[in-house]
């Protein structure tokens, strides 16, 4: 059923005007997820009463919560198989029936403006967990004794320097080599920073260097 209903959307909401504009603001692999989650943003949003929904002859799928329910299944199988779900997704997983709803209804809303799911996309981004590693090394930019006082626009331009950097990154304390992508080193926006500096008790700073 996820197939036939991956199908619809493919071939009755996927605009090629949208990959187009995507595609100015990105990869072509980007932009295409981006196309599909408009496309089932605009599906969800059109198949809102039962009457609708009957007329998809899906069986099982009765009224539009039936569908949505679907929906979500499909956009998580769509992550399981290596997919891209831009703003269907948070931290690899699909996003609530509700969250779903919400979305849909905001996209209409806004008439179907396709920089909202653009804007959904960083939100997403920013939603994924930081790991414990990240959030030492965040709080340790701004706590740990330095050079001079750290305000949060400095740490934050400090870490996104190491993030960017292709210098190696050592806990000063104890010399590990922290790796990017195994320790959670991504790129955040300062709103995210600032956010988790205030809900910061308990973590333990780390103090880190630069080698070359």
């Amino acid at each position: 059923m996820l197939d036939r209903i991956e199908k619809i959307i493919y071939d009755k909401w996927f605009e090629p005007n949208d990959f187009i504009y995507y595609c100015q603001s990105g990869s072509a692999k980007k932009a295409n997820g981006l196309t599909f989650s408009a496309a089932l943003l605009r599906f969800t949003a059109y198949y809102n009463t039962k009457t609708k929904v009957r007329r998809l002859k899906l069986p099982g799928v009765v009224t539009g919560l039936d569908l949505r329910d679907k929906l979500v299944e499909l956009i998580q199988d769509r992550i399981n198989q290596g997919q891209i779900t831009i703003a269907l997704s948070v931290g690899g997983r699909a996003i609530t029936v509700k969250s779903l709803s919400r979305k849909a209804k905001k996209f209409q809303s806004l008439g179907f403006d396709l920089s909202f799911l653009e804007h959904q996309s960083i939100n997403n981004q920013n939603a994924v967990k930081l790991t414990p590693t990240a959030k030492g090394i965040i709080k340790g930019l701004y706590c740990l004794p330095q050079e001079e006082k750290a305000t949060i626009g400095k740490a934050y331009q400090k870490y996104i320097a190491i993030i960017e950097s292709d210098m190696t990154v050592v806990n000063a304390r104890t010399n590990e080599v922290y790796d990017r992508q195994k320790h959670g080193l991504i790129k955040i926006s300062i709103s995210t920073f600032q956010k988790f500096l205030w809900k910061a008790q308990g973590i333990i700073p780390i103090q880190i260097k630069h080698t070359t």
